[in-house]
C-alpha cells in the first residue's frame, strides 16, 4: 500500500528543508577544514604508527623498557588532555591571534614539528644490551612533550569547528 502525502505534512516537509538549507555548511569551507586536517593526522599516525617500533627495532631499547614507557605517558596523557581542554575553554583573546581556540593552534604548531623531529632522534644513537637509562628518559620525555603539543594543537582544531560553523 501507499501512503499520499497531505498537504500539511508537505508544508512541514517544504518548510524544514527550507530551515536546513539554511543551517547547511557550504561544501568550500567544509573541504578547507577537512584538509586541514591532513597535518593533524600526520602528526598523530607518525607517532602512532612508528614510535614503538623505531625504539625497538633501530635504538633497540628493550620491549619492556618500551612498554613501562608507554604506560607512564597514557597515565600523563589522561591528565594532559583534560586540563589542556578546559584551559583552552577558559582562554579569551581579542589581541592575541584572537579567538579561544587560534592562539593554541598556532602557538603550538611549530613546536609540534620540532618535537616531530626529536621524537626520532634521540641521542646516543643504539644501545647497547637494551637499557640505556638516557634514551630511557628522554624517549619518556619527548613523548610527554609531543603529547602536550599534539593536544594544544589538535583539541583546539577539532573544538573550531562546531564554533565556526554554528546552526543556531
Amino acid at each position: 500500500f501507499f501512503l499520499k502525502p497531505s498537504h500539511k505534512l508537505f508544508i512541514i516537509t517544504k518548510e524544514k528543508h527550507s530551515i536546513m538549507s539554511r543551517l547547511e555548511v557550504p561544501f568550500g569551507k567544509n573541504l578547507a577544514f577537512g584538509v586541514g586536517e591532513i597535518a593533524d593526522q600526520i602528526a598523530y599516525q607518525g607517532f602512532t604508527f612508528t614510535i614503538f617500533t623505531f625504539y625497538f627495532s633501530v635504538i633497540r631499547l628493550d620491549a619492556k623498557y618500551i612498554t613501562i614507557v608507554f604506560i607512564i605517558w597514557s597515565i600523563y596523557n589522561a591528565i594532559n588532555d583534560p586540563l589542556l581542554g578546559s584551559l583552552s575553554d577558559r582562554t579569551k583573546t581579542k589581541k592575541l591571534f584572537g579567538g579561544r581556540r587560534r592562539p593554541w593552534m598556532i602557538v603550538s604548531a611549530l613546536p609540534l614539528a620540532l618535537v616531530m623531529f626529536l621524537l626520532f632522534t634521540p641521542p646516543g644513537g643504539q644501545v647497547v644490551g637494551g637499557y640505556n637509562i638516557w634514551t630511557i628518559v628522554y624517549m619518556l620525555f619527548i613523548m610527554c612533550l609531543f603529547d602536550t603539543f599534539y593536544t594544544a594543537f589538535s583539541i583546539n582544531r577539532t573544538s573550531l569547528y562546531p564554533e565556526i560553523f554554528r546552526t543556531d
